[in-house]
Formats: C-alpha cells, structure tokens, sequence
C-alpha cells in the first residue's frame, strides 16, 4: 500500500497500491470482500508499468536502475 486517502462524497476511500502483477488485484478485492463485506469497490485504475518514481528509473523488471536528482526548489525549465 502506497497511499490512503478519505475523500468527500459516497466513493470515500482512495487507495493506491504497488503489486507485482495484474492477477493480486483480483485477489486482493476479494480477500478484502471476504473481511470487509459491507466495502465496495466501486471503480479500478491499473498501470501496467511504472518508468519512474520519485528520482528512480526502473528497468523492464521493476528494479531500480539509475536515480535522476531531485531538485524541488529548483526553478522549472521551459520547454
């Protein structure tokens, strides 16, 4: 689990998750279902591959392999 969040409205809970394959969504819903049956999960986001993260650059397996500086005082560049 990445991040949890309360929002306003009857969708209440957002949550954001790191796993390692498509197929654990279906059994985290439905362990999550089995322990928690008055939860419903109302609609699902999937990005299949992450590029980079906070300063790190991952490979085609997940694996950190490089880390760019972060700098976030630094005035932007234009483009």
């Amino acid at each position: 689990m990445r991040f949890v969040a309360t929002t306003a409205g009857r969708q209440n809970l957002l949550v954001t998750l790191w796993l390692r394959s498509a197929e654990e969504v279906h059994r985290l819903e439905a362990e999550l279902a089995a322990r928690h049956p008055a939860v419903l999960v109302q609609d699902r986001t999937i990005a299949l591959r992450t590029a980079k993260r906070m300063g790190r650059i991952f490979d085609a397996s997940g694996c950190g392999v490089a880390s760019v500086p972060l700098a976030p005082w630094a005035e932007p560049t234009p483009r």
